[in-house]
């Protein structure tokens, strides 16, 4: 599943929607852990899963501290290349 190109991440999740149908979710979420963030993106669906809630809440909070990370490291790599200009 590609990080950066929205089919890749969507054809995963219909693999992952398809297992699931098949009752085969305790090795569904593995897949994910390839991915720096999907580790902790397994474990929020997991949970939602067995406690029976949904995992909105906990993805948002966890794509947002994504895009925080994002733009740190594109404002460290920008303020690296400025300096190294000089």
């Amino acid at each position: 599943m590609a990080v950066d190109g929205g089919a890749g991440l969507a054809e995963g999740l219909e693999r992952v929607a398809a297992s699931l149908r098949s009752h085969r979710e305790q090795s569904v979420w593995g897949g994910f852990a390839q991915h720096p963030w999907g580790v902790e993106f397994a474990r929020c669906m997991k949970r939602g899963g067995v406690a029976g809630v949904s995992a909105v809440e906990a993805v948002t909070r966890l794509a947002a501290e994504l895009r925080r990370k994002r733009a740190r490291a594109a404002n460290t790599r920008a303020r690296r290349a400025a300096v190294s200009g000089e």
